[in-house]
């Protein structure tokens, strides 16, 4: 995916284009590895120097690492499909290479264990997203290392960590389809991309408050009133700054290969049909939108602040289930073959055709929320709850779960 190493530069006055060409040491088309080597400690098994594999779906096992006690690990067969990476051949309790995209590597842990992410009380971004290599998950505090989790069947494990200094302030997670994981939004790198190869930086500059990923050569963003459009190689602004009358920024934005959607504060929803003005879809009570998705200009659903969700039939808006006495508010939402699910403080719910419902097995809300929802299905949909006050019934393990929805019952994994 040679467009998302190389990025040329084309004039600012013909393309009002919004860049950062180097950020403190990660520019654009540098690399870092995927995972920092970490000191091996033969007296205690830690793990050696680690060595990515690459995306790959070949064979179902890993090869043999070349560990080393003093931690100067040689290089580790990429794991192919869900197989296990191999451990190094030689030296005391050494692990072998770390995951690449295709497969898991070192040591993987058991496919019953629950996620386990040491990190303040209160994230300050969450994400998740899926595809058929995995579940990948971000999650970050503002003081800790921004870490992005993986889950390909043989438990979770630790795929790239940011350096401290770089931790995420807000943002989350979207990916490419059996491409790079696609991460926002670092403090000296707006968007990046994330594979086997390391961190890359994507060269939009501005801070994102979301990101749209239709493929690997259509994208969008959005931060404040603005509207950026990836094509394989550069972000540029879209049109003029978003008709948004002083109501407040953009917060949520949604793409398929026609259509975009952006949402914003005080019910102002626009929508962009191929490439066209937008148009905006007047209706809706003035309270902040936050979350968005479709199935096409006709098929739209967005959900405000006050946990309300609407559908718009390419006519007109209609109110399709309010909270009333429940917990208010609706962070995200995602859908697949006509369903729609969301994420929230009224927990990790669907809407069932006629109200939305809590998915059997997610507890009752209180004082906790669903941050983030993505799935592969309807049948196999990932959420991330937040339980500040409690944690996630693990010590040491802070307070994120994820919950996973496999058509009939909710669970956390």
């Amino acid at each position: 995916m040679q467009a998302f190493v190389e990025h040329s530069l084309r004039s600012p006055t013909s393309l009002q284009l919004l860049f950062v060409v180097a950020v403190g040491g990660l520019a654009c088309g540098q690399r870092t590895p995927l995972l920092a080597p970490a000191a091996h400690d033969a007296s205690s098994g830690t793990a050696g120097t680690t060595v990515a594999g690459a995306i790959d779906s070949g064979s179902s096992s890993g090869g043999n690492g070349g560990g080393k006690t003093d931690g100067s690990a040689g290089t580790v067969t990429p794991a192919g499909g869900n197989g296990a990476g191999g451990r190094s051949a030689a030296g005391a309790g050494g692990n072998g290479g770390a995951p690449g995209m295709g497969g898991a590597g070192g040591q993987p842990s058991e496919s019953d264990s629950t996620f386990c992410a040491a990190i303040g009380p209160y994230p300050t971004a969450t994400g998740v997203w899926a595809d058929q290599r995995g579940v990948f998950v971000l999650v970050s505090d503002g003081d800790r290392p921004t870490t992005i989790w993986a889950n390909r069947g043989g438990g979770w494990q630790t795929l790239f960590t940011w350096a401290k200094e770089d931790s995420f302030l807000s943002g989350g997670l979207r990916g490419i389809v059996d491409g790079p994981l696609v991460a926002y939004t670092s403090p000296r790198c707006s968007i990046q991309w994330v594979d086997e190869q390391g961190a890359r930086c994507s060269s939009a500059a501005r801070d994102a408050a979301d990101v749209a990923v239709v493929s690997a050569t259509l994208a969008y963003s959005i931060y404040t009133d603005r509207l950026l459009r990836f094509d394989g190689t550069l972000w540029t602004q879209v049109g003029p700054p978003l008709p948004l009358d002083g109501t407040g920024p953009a917060r949520a934005v949604w793409a398929d290969s026609s259509t975009v959607v952006v949402v914003a504060a005080a019910g102002r929803v626009l929508r962009f049909d191929a490439g066209s003005s937008p148009v905006s879809l007047t209706g809706l009570p003035e309270v902040d939108v936050v979350a968005v998705w479709g199935f096409g200009a006709d098929d739209l659903w967005v959900a405000n602040n006050d946990g309300a969700l609407y559908h718009h039939d390419g006519l007109r808006w209609s109110l399709k289930d309010s909270p009333g006495a429940e917990p208010t508010g609706i962070n995200k939402l995602w859908g697949s073959s006509g369903q729609i699910f969301a994420a929230g403080q009224r927990g990790f719910a669907k809407w069932d055709g006629s109200k939305v419902v809590r998915l059997p097995g997610t507890p009752t809300p209180d004082g906790d929320t669903f941050t983030d929802v993505w799935g592969r299905s309807p049948s196999e949909v990932f959420a991330v709850r937040v339980t500040p006050d409690q944690g996630n019934g693990k010590i040491g393990c802070g307070p994120v779960e994820i919950w996973r929805y496999d058509g009939v019952l909710a669970s956390p994994m």
